[in-house]
């Protein structure tokens, strides 16, 4: 018998997600450089895990299959995705103090 989908577990995993990550009506990105460098994000997203595994259809998410270097970015895209919430990411590039320029990768909500 397939899983029952719980749509208010998801509705309540996807709001956590988007406190923990400060998203809001005015605020729609956050930076992969940003979030890299924030374990206590990372570790807050991976917190979710047992109540993702409760709301959504999990089976073929490959976060759950094998180990990955950013598994809090998987599992957020694939929520994001099974929300059915466009998230698209965008190139930025900028000077470090040091003279040398980088890119990061920011993630919008649209």
């Amino acid at each position: 018998m397939p899983k029952q989908i719980n749509i208010d577990k998801q509705k309540e995993v996807l709001d956590k997600i988007y406190k923990i990550l400060n998203i809001n009506e005015e605020n729609k990105t956050f930076s992969l450089k940003e979030l890299d460098e924030n374990v206590d994000k990372q570790n807050a997203i991976l917190g979710l895990e047992e109540e993702i595994k409760e709301g959504f259809c999990y089976s073929k998410w490959t976060c759950f299959k094998k180990e990955m270097s950013r598994k809090w970015l998987s599992l957020l895209k694939y929520v994001v995705k099974d929300m059915g919430v466009q998230m698209v990411n965008s190139r930025k590039s900028f000077k470090k103090d040091d003279g040398k320029f980088t890119v990061d990768i920011v993630y919008i909500f649209i």
